[in-house]
């Protein structure tokens, strides 16, 4: 399904501050490497809290078109104490 990403919802079992990229690749060249970052060479940080969600102008700078068949896989750059970690897109359909 191809469509552009509206936001990025991140939730975890305890506050910390938590740092993920969100990787993005075809089937074809997988795994994806550091230079298919969606975000560049930006973050998305919980902040010591136990959710973050960016949306809107707060996705300025990302590649937020995706293409049917494209993999996204979230990337966590840091992370202390966190166990459980949820990783939330929401993607309109084009």
């Amino acid at each position: 399904m191809a469509g552009c990403l509206q936001a990025i919802t991140i939730l975890q079992d305890t506050a910390s501050s938590t740092c993920i990229q969100i990787w993005k690749d075809s089937y074809a060249n997988f795994p994806p490497a550091s230079d298919d970052s969606i975000s560049g060479a930006s973050y998305i940080v919980t902040g010591s809290a136990i959710k973050s969600q960016k949306s809107g102008a707060s996705l300025s700078g990302f590649t937020t078109c995706i293409a049917g068949g494209d993999i996204l896989v979230p990337r966590v750059c840091g992370a202390s104490g966190v166990t459980r970690l949820a990783v939330c897109l929401q993607v309109n359909r084009t």
